[in-house]
């Protein structure tokens, strides 16, 4: 969370119908959008930010989908998000 925050849904096909969105959409703030069924935009300030983010929503990803192996997900609370933000000043 810290690194990429909340990833923003994009509908599939937005990429081509809604580009300015999307667009607008993506920032310093928002630098990852999944585009559903699709694939994943990802931004950065240089490529090594950008593949670097890339790769956390990656494993992220891979560990959303292990965790139904050992038990049901347990979804981070807004009262740890708040916190994190705080601890890590990205308010």
């Amino acid at each position: 969370y810290i690194l990429l925050r909340n990833i923003p849904r994009i509908p599939h096909g937005a990429q081509y119908t809604a580009p300015k969105e999307i667009a607008t959409a993506v920032s310093q703030q928002t630098p990852v959008l999944i585009i559903e069924n699709d694939s994943c935009l990802v931004v950065g300030q240089n490529i090594l930010q950008t593949f670097d983010r890339l790769e956390v929503a990656e494993y992220s990803a891979r560990a959303l989908i292990y965790t139904a192996t050992i038990g049901p997900l347990v979804p981070i609370g807004q009262d740890d998000i708040v916190a994190l933000e705080k601890a890590f000043n990205l308010t």
